[in-house]
């Protein structure tokens, strides 16, 4: 599951994470996804998910200064399933290893990745996690391929690879060819499709539904259903600015 969770802002009234926090804990309660990458994040959001969720852990580091402070793409997962054998996250950007903004983008933006072990089977498998500038186009092209620099010089067994998050940019756009160049979009390699087409809905219940930009790319893995969340709260507003994308997947067998 890839899912911007909208950090923390007080301002939002209606939609302020504590009117949602607990709907959002229930709807990972319900789907129950493996793993989960998640964006903007702050640290109390994801200590609070953290507390709420049984089995799971995560692993991340805030954007601002590589530990707590900014927003995170914070990958959790169920720990009776996986080990994690290493991880790591960069900038999106010249000097990947510091924290700084890339290619004149206002905002700094980052990578999460990790080695999966399947703890039964001992498969092991490439997860990444990431969020795109929203304002900056050359920002968005050049993190594309700064993620399959880093997916080449890491996957040198050509193991399984998932790489996912809030890309803010629609199938068409050259950041998502970029990636569809060596890696296949979930979304149109499943057997089953199932939600809206829009992934992106800024909270407004009467948009229309028809900004794809939140994404699952896969390599040597098969994809039975890909399913947009468009679950809503009991006040009929919905859970966060952005809908989870979930998909339900089998590594494939070498």
């Amino acid at each position: 599951m890839t899912y911007n969770i909208k950090y923390d802002n007080p301002s939002s009234e209606l939609n302020s994470w504590d009117d949602r926090k607990e709907s959002l804990v229930e709807l990972i309660k319900f789907y129950h996804p493996a793993i989960i990458g998640t964006q903007e994040g702050l640290f109390h959001q994801l200590e609070y998910i953290d507390s709420a969720l049984v089995d799971y852990t995560y692993f991340g580091k805030g954007r601002d200064d590589g530990q707590k402070e900014g927003e995170f793409s914070a990958i959790f997962y169920d720990s009776t399933k996986f080990n994690v054998n290493s991880k790591n996250t960069f900038w999106l950007s010249e000097n990947m290893k510091i924290p700084s903004y890339g290619w004149g983008a206002n905002y700094r933006r980052i990578c999460t990745y990790a080695l999966f072990t399947f703890k039964e089977s001992g498969e092991e498998f490439w997860v990444f996690n990431a969020h795109y500038d929203h304002e900056n186009k050359l920002s968005r092209v050049n993190s594309s391929k700064l993620i399959l620099e880093v997916l080449n010089s890491v996957n040198r067994n050509n193991l399984p690879v998932i790489v996912m998050g809030d890309f803010n940019s629609q199938k068409v756009d050259e950041p998502m060819k970029i990636l569809s160049s060596v890696l296949s979009d979930s979304f149109q390699q499943s057997k089953v499709v199932y939600g809206p087409f829009g992934t992106y809905n800024g909270f407004n219940i009467e948009s229309p539904l028809n900004r794809r930009i939140d994404h699952i790319f896969i390599r040597k893995i098969d994809v039975d259903t890909s399913l947009t969340i468009d679950d809503r709260r009991d006040n009929n507003l919905y859970i966060s600015d952005h809908f989870p994308v979930f998909i339900k997947a089998d590594i494939k067998k070498r």
